[in-house]
């Protein structure tokens, strides 16, 4: 009972028996889903007798098919980094910033303490900019999820090379003003809310009340 996809991105091998609702199907699913870059798997069903199979691929290369439901699969992650102590407030040239407004430093070392982020996390971060709250939750969240709601192309770009640490596959970029994302988005844990246009009071009335 875990996330596969967090355990498969903080990990550089992770090993996985299969059974009851985790088919191989689904585990290589969730896996391909993820985005997670470079992942292969080797897939063992049915070991020591004479069907016996050993597969090697990528998630997305078992998807579908058939494969006996007590199956086991290793998962190698060459890019993945291990985690490293983190602490509130990255330097300010640790992101790609271009023309976009970004929350600095100190704002976010305060405003990330304030949040109190714990690993398994569901986090907004609500006119996202350029995203640096968005990677420092991501970062402190490792087996959680990060929705960056982010309405400006220009901005959504800068997110999509601010996240592109391997440890943040799991930051989802929404595209879109807070009130077309929001509804749809699973509830949060805790949100950051940078900007919203003039629809600052529509939102927090979207925004459940945790």
């Amino acid at each position: 009972d875990c996330n596969p996809a967090a355990e498969a991105m903080n990990h550089p091998e992770v090993f996985f028996l299969t059974g009851g609702q985790w088919t191989v199907p689904k585990l290589c699913s969730t896996l391909a889903q993820s985005g997670i870059p470079g992942l292969t798997l080797t897939i063992g069903q049915r070991l020591s007798l004479p069907e016996e199979q050993i597969l090697t691929g990528c998630p997305r290369d078992f998807t579908a098919g058939e494969f006996d439901s007590l199956s086991v699969v290793l998962v190698e992650n060459p890019c993945c980094k291990q985690a490293a102590a983190v602490t509130h407030g990255l330097p300010d040239d640790a992101f790609v910033r271009g023309d976009v407004p970004m929350t600095k430093q100190e704002v976010r070392s305060v405003a990330l303490s304030k949040l109190r982020v714990s690993g398994d996390d569901i986090l907004w971060d609500i006119g996202a900019g350029t995203g640096p709250v968005s990677v420092e939750m991501a970062l402190l969240a490792r087996r959680g999820q990060v929705y960056a709601v982010e309405r400006s192309p220009e901005a959504s770009e800068l997110i999509r090379q601010n996240r592109a640490n391997p440890t943040c596959w799991h930051l989802k970029l929404v595209e879109g003003t807070a009130l077309q994302a929001l509804a749809a988005l699973p509830d949060p844990t805790a949100v950051s809310l940078g900007g919203t246009r003039g629809s600052l009071t529509a939102s927090l009335r979207i925004t459940p009340q945790h």
